[in-house]
């Protein structure tokens, strides 16, 4: 009779060891969830346009850089401004619903922008001080907004049903800003080396990168038709 009560206490005071071990478990990740939620979103964001798999977007963005000279900085930035500001609010409307893409028909659009923004580059390339360039300056904003749908799919699925967009949406905002920057500095410097060290015209850097991205284009297109 005592062997049994002392085995009962002992697997009680089990019982409530192991739920202090999964209340204190619990309330360590809480603790560390909101001390990192700055550093959670912010990464998630720079990870999705600067990975391997955000090919697509650096892409898209090595195409936007080389519209321009490096020496025509000024333009670029302006480019690269409105790029920014399309795709940062088409990102707000497809998190809070106000305006949502199909992801399937948002990523074949993206291709389209990469495959469309080469074709002009080609068609164009040795009219940068032209006037018909400046139709960039209304595409590439709209380009953006293309974009911004294929960064949002990650944010609403990591948010759920029931998480709050505010603050999430801003850290990973910030975070793809960062990675933007991170290509952009890549592709200038690589323009400015191929430039200046190998005296590659601006010209012919424009044809190459816009070839790669046409072709790719149509690698991609053919793959989804074939696999579809």
């Amino acid at each position: 009779m005592l062997e049994r009560r002392q085995s009962a206490e002992a697997k009680q005071q089990h019982k409530r060891s192991k739920e202090f071990c999964i209340i204190g478990k619990e309330f360590q990740f809480n603790k560390v969830s909101k001390m990192s939620e700055f550093g959670l979103w912010f990464s998630t964001g720079v990870e999705h346009i600067t990975t391997d798999g955000a090919y697509d977007h650096i892409l898209f963005v090595a195409l936007v850089v080389v519209a321009f000279p490096v020496t025509e900085w000024k333009k670029i930035l302006l480019l690269i401004t409105g790029f920014t500001i399309g795709h940062s609010l088409s990102l707000i409307m497809s998190v809070y619903n106000i305006f949502v893409l199909k992801q399937s028909v948002a990523e074949l659009f993206i291709i389209l922008t990469i495959l469309l923004t080469g074709i002009f580059h080609l068609w164009n390339f040795r009219q940068t001080a032209m006037k018909n360039t400046r139709i960039l300056y209304l595409l590439i904003p709209l380009f953006g907004g293309i974009h911004g749908m294929g960064f949002s799919y990650v944010l609403r699925e990591m948010l759920g049903k029931t998480g709050s967009p505010g603050l999430p949406l801003f850290y990973f905002n910030l975070g793809i800003e960062a990675g933007q920057v991170i290509i952009v500095a890549l592709v200038l410097l690589f323009s400015l080396l191929l430039s200046r060290v190998f005296k590659l015209k601006h010209t012919h850097l424009k044809i190459s990168v816009s070839c790669i991205a046409i072709l790719f284009s149509i690698f991609i297109l053919l793959q989804r038709w074939y696999f579809s």
